[in-house]
């Protein structure tokens, strides 16, 4: 989108302020954080269910951990989250976030704690 601007417009001026106001709103949509925050405690929630299932466990503990995840997800329904990608990755970096302070609260088992996929 090309927006010609009168040379009279000059930056010091209330027209120039109102026109790039509006062209700030126009071009840059906001998230609200509470929707961000609505979004991120169920992606939590089913990170931490991740983190304290079977899937950490030394049985798995070869396997990379977005293949993990991704049998967890299939195992216990969660197909929609499988299936969107943005979703799926989100997830996989609350997983990450998470990983620390599973290790240090006892989560995750001492034999995989420090193990890299």
């Amino acid at each position: 989108m090309v927006t010609f601007v009168s040379i009279a417009l000059q930056r010091s001026g209330r027209l120039w302020g109102r026109f790039r106001r509006r062209q700030q709103g126009a071009s840059m949509p906001t998230t609200s954080p509470d929707r961000i925050s609505r979004t991120q405690r169920p992606l939590d929630d089913v990170a931490w269910e991740f983190l304290r299932s079977e899937f950490t466990d030394t049985l798995y503990a070869q396997w990379p951990i977005d293949r993990r995840l991704d049998l967890f997800l299939r195992h216990r329904g969660y197909r929609q989250l499988h299936d969107d990608g943005t979703a799926y990755s989100a997830l996989l970096e609350r997983v990450m976030d998470n990983l620390g302070a599973a290790a240090r609260t006892g989560v995750l088992g001492s034999s995989n704690a420090g193990t890299a996929s």
